[in-house]
């Protein structure tokens, strides 16, 4: 616990004040920022990025480099031994059946998942669960340390993009110096007449068609590296539909998951059942694409896109 003390020079004792992350203290012209580093995750006393599932282990998840108990398969993952709101059993994730995990909160301060409490679930696809400040995200068969940061955010510098000319062929430029920069967790909308460049500006944002100068980055990684190296971190919904009006809805999307996305078929069926509850498509699941309304369309279309939980999610009109 930090603090600073507080004279006023008028007889009274001294206050203490306690410091939370991201308070400011200032003295006059003097501007202190305090900032709350919490100690990086370690898994079995290393650092790590990802940790990939191993069938019949059970993960632990606590304050401070606790031994584990119940034999070899039990892996810990420590986290932060100076912050008492962690328990020193917080959370444990086991195999429930085979490729079918579940987390479980052990802890006296509350464990967040997909942003709200709970006792037990089953993890799907893409789900995001908070202890302290520290976030993972399941991926199947891989738990994903999230750097919130970072992650959704979008800087491009200097983009510009050319193409040739109709009539002459000789190289024109339709998109000049281009520099931007959207916070994760923001909802922007660029606005223009037709013509005017967006679709062009969208395509090079999300690596569609980079531009010819410039650079764009998507969580400090450049767009064309983070689409390499992670497929389906990028979502982009076009303008025309992109899902094939004969399938049925449940159909399109099962399709889609299972070319898109590597999980057991458990796992798909559970992801594609929660996507078309969250967009309002559950009813709607036996009905063929080319029988739903525009409105019920696109949201196929934006469903299908969500399937992958992209980082940034490019919507063209």
């Amino acid at each position: 616990s930090w603090g600073y003390r507080v004279d006023e020079g008028s007889g009274l004792s001294p206050r203490i004040k306690h410091l939370r992350d991201q308070d400011i203290v200032s003295f006059g012209e003097v501007r202190i920022d305090f900032e709350r580093r919490w100690a990086a995750p370690l898994l079995d006393g290393a650092d790590f990025k990802t940790v990939r599932l191993e069938a019949g282990a059970v993960y632990e998840f606590g304050r401070g480099v606790e031994v584990a108990e119940g034999g070899p398969l039990v892996r810990r993952i420590a986290l932060d031994p100076d912050d008492t709101t962690i328990s020193k059993l917080h959370a444990r994730i086991s195999e429930t059946a085979p490729a079918v995990w579940s987390i479980r909160d052990m802890s006296k301060t509350g464990t967040e998942l997909n942003g709200g409490a709970f006792v037990e679930e089953e993890l799907i696809f893409g789900d995001r669960f908070k202890i302290r400040d520290v976030v993972f995200e399941f991926r199947g068969s891989v738990l994903r340390r999230v750097d919130r940061s970072s992650e959704g955010t979008i800087r491009a510098s200097d983009l510009m993009v050319r193409v040739p000319d109709r009539v002459t062929g000789k190289p024109i430029k339709i998109l000049q110096d281009v520099s931007m920069e959207i916070r994760a967790g923001e909802f922007i909308g660029i606005l223009g007449g037709s013509g005017q460049g967006k679709s062009t500006l969208l395509n090079a944002l999300c690596g569609i068609r980079p531009a010819d100068e410039g650079r764009v980055e998507i969580g400090g990684v450049s767009n064309t590296e983070l689409a390499r190296t992670r497929p389906g971190a990028i979502g982009f919904v076009p303008q025309d539909d992109i899902v094939h009006r004969e399938l049925v809805v449940r159909d399109a999307f099962l399709l889609s998951a299972r070319l898109r996305l590597k999980l057991p078929r458990a796992q798909r069926e559970a992801l594609v059942k929660r996507t078309m509850e969250l967009l309002g498509l559950a009813e709607h699941a036996d009905k063929r694409v080319m029988h739903l309304s525009g409105g019920q369309r696109k949201r196929v279309s934006i469903g299908i896109e969500l399937l992958t939980k992209p980082s940034v999610l490019f919507l063209d009109e």
